[in-house]
């Protein structure tokens, strides 16, 4: 079998089935091994690496540095990751459509939280027709949670998040995030449904497909944009009015100080600013604020939204800060394993997909690829030299014999 930790050997019977008519391992079928034996755990590393990444090349050079030799081309193990998402995208729409059709059960939440961001993605072409494309990410999650159970730190987490990616328009890529929510969630068009994200469109237009939906300008955004663009006493004043929640004060601060600015780049990040708060006043108001005028109860676990940005950083590390250009494919590709790898739940969805996996791999294998392991100790040549505890005894026993017999041979 090969391994993580190179190949095992052991030995077990072939039997005949007298009633199939065929030879068989009986301790195979106990332990549960297929003719390739390949170690799960060896499958499941070279997703993990190539998913997170660097690069498809990385983790084919870490597999030859661990093995000695080359395992898999850098395009075998991209075709491995491109069947890997395929399935998984496969199950999650399936899924969609039979608990929606049978009826199981499904989770009772009081809202439903969506922060949402794109990633630009550098496209495959020559020349000019190189150019970036937008990736849409969503991150769905059920609240807050304290990061450590029976704790009083400040330190939260989201609750039971689960990520969607894509690059279909905005209709139909917010209604493949409803029908997940669908397929998860009891009732989910008599929750709030609040989507936090910057004054892109296609972010904006998310919370209109949910009966329930509030849209929350990302407050992160806002506060990078101030920050920015004003200086010194504007900064402190503008900041001060954003955490007592007065849009007012801010867009006059943010007024006044575009009128005694000099520099013309500074005056245009203003303007932006000013006529960002002027279209967006009720969007940038606490979410929690606007629900309790609307006489919703709001539980005090409730936090501030804005995850959206550190969660896709991670999406933008893999995709679009590494100077590689990417086929539509193999984008969503990543980033379909990429959600699956940071809700905790990729191994699970390999382990699916293993037998159908190692038959895949032992092709690429035979195709040139070289055995997946070598044997990194050469054999032994010769006798195997020791000491001789029987030497030691001086004149007693058989010592003087043995000393003799080795005299003899080695004169």
């Amino acid at each position: 079998m090969k391994t993580l930790v190179g190949p095992v050997t052991f030995w077990r019977r072939y039997y005949w089935d007298r009633e199939e008519k065929e030879w068989v391992f009986l301790l195979d079928k106990a332990l549960g091994l297929t003719e390739d034996h390949i170690s799960p755990g060896l499958l499941q590393l070279m997703l993990l690496w190539a998913t997170k990444g660097p690069s498809y090349r990385d983790t084919r050079d870490r597999l030859k540095e661990a093995y000695g030799m080359q395992v898999l081309s850098h395009e075998g193990i991209r075709q491995a990751v491109l069947e890997v998402a395929l399935a998984i995208e496969r199950q999650d729409a399936n899924r969609v459509i039979e608990q929606c059709e049978e009826g199981k059960p499904k989770r009772r939440v009081e809202a439903l939280f969506i922060e949402a961001d794109g990633v630009m993605v550098r496209m495959q072409g020559r020349g000019s027709r190189k150019k970036l494309r937008e990736a849409k990410v969503v991150i769905v999650h059920e609240g807050w949670e304290q990061r450590y159970s029976g704790g009083d730190g400040e330190e939260y987490r989201l609750k039971n998040p689960f990520f969607v990616a894509g690059f279909e328009n905005a209709e139909e890529f917010w209604e493949r995030v409803r029908g997940q929510l669908a397929a998860r969630y009891e009732d989910i068009d008599k929750i709030p449904v609040i989507v936090n994200g910057d004054e892109e469109a296609w972010i904006r237009q998310g919370a209109d497909v949910f009966r329930w939906g509030l849209y929350q300008y990302d407050r992160w955004h806002l506060s990078r944009a101030l920050r920015s663009a004003l200086w010194g006493s504007w900064w402190q004043k503008a900041y001060r009015a954003l955490k007592r929640e007065d849009l007012g004060t801010v867009a006059a601060v943010v007024a006044e100080a575009e009128q005694q600015t000099t520099d013309p780049r500074r005056r245009q990040a203003l303007s932006k600013i000013r006529e960002a708060i002027a279209a967006h006043h009720e969007s940038m108001r606490d979410y929690r604020q606007r629900l309790r005028e609307m006489g919703y109860q709001v539980p005090s676990s409730w936090r501030a939204m804005g995850a959206a940005e550190s969660n896709v950083d991670r999406f933008k590390m893999r995709l679009g800060k590494r100077g590689r250009a990417w086929s539509v494919r193999g984008a969503q590709a990543v980033m379909t394993c990429l959600g699956k790898l940071y809700e905790n739940v990729l191994p699970q969805y390999v382990s699916r997909q293993l037998q159908r996996l190692k038959v895949w791999v032992l092709d690429q294998l035979e195709a040139g690829a070289g055995p997946l392991t070598v044997d990194c100790t050469p054999p032994p040549v010769g006798v195997r030299r020791g000491t001789f505890p029987a030497l030691q005894h001086g004149t007693k026993g058989f010592a003087p014999l043995f000393r003799e017999i080795l005299r003899f041979q080695n004169p």
